[in-house]
């Protein structure tokens, strides 16, 4: 958890902030989520000015499709059949 709450100390604008909580929360370490909550530019999301609901979505769908392209690329490598396998 520590390299989430250094990227958050070092983040430069509140966008990379939300960026790395979103991803935290997928992390095995959630038990201590409570921690990313305690810091202060964490904290800052609920007063941002920014709709931070919006930058959320906008954060989602970013890695909605970078995932989509790394299907798109895994689908694309050739597939080797068994005969091709052995000769």
């Amino acid at each position: 958890m520590d390299h989430y709450l250094t990227a958050i100390r070092a983040a430069a604008n509140i966008e990379e902030v939300a960026k790395i909580v979103y991803n935290s929360i997928e992390s095995p370490e959630l038990y201590t989520f409570s921690e990313l909550l305690a810091e202060n530019l964490v904290k800052a999301l609920a007063d941002s000015p920014k709709n931070v609901e919006e930058e959320i979505k906008r954060i989602r769908k970013s890695m909605q499709e970078q995932e989509e392209e790394s299907r798109a690329k895994e689908i694309r490598k050739p597939k080797v059949s068994r005969t091709q396998k052995f000769t």
